[in-house]
């Protein structure tokens, strides 16, 4: 190719920096989005009364050392599922004949 070491140093040394550049830019438009749907998921469980969590609080507490340990995951994935049959009356058992 006819590069000398100096130029092949200089490349690799460029070529370097632009895949550290990528992978900073895709690591954080990951967690960005990865942060937005947490947002967007607790908040429509919270209007659908499935959590008691605001959706501001399950977002902050990923950024509080100790507590993003376990409450995040905890806003989003212990909740307890809710009947839909059960807020209008209707039993669970079997058919009534």
């Amino acid at each position: 190719m006819g590069y000398t070491q100096t130029d092949a140093i200089g490349i690799y040394g460029f070529l370097l920096f632009v895949m550290s550049a990528a992978k900073t830019v895709a690591v954080v438009r990951s967690v960005v989005g990865f942060l937005m749907w947490q947002y967007r998921a607790v908040r429509i469980a919270k209007q659908l009364e499935v959590s008691r969590t605001s959706p501001r609080r399950a977002i902050l507490s990923w950024f509080i050392p100790g507590v993003n340990l376990f409450k995040p995951s905890r806003e989003c994935f212990c909740s307890p599922p809710r009947c839909a049959l059960a807020s209008c009356g209707a039993s669970s058992g079997g058919s009534s004949r």
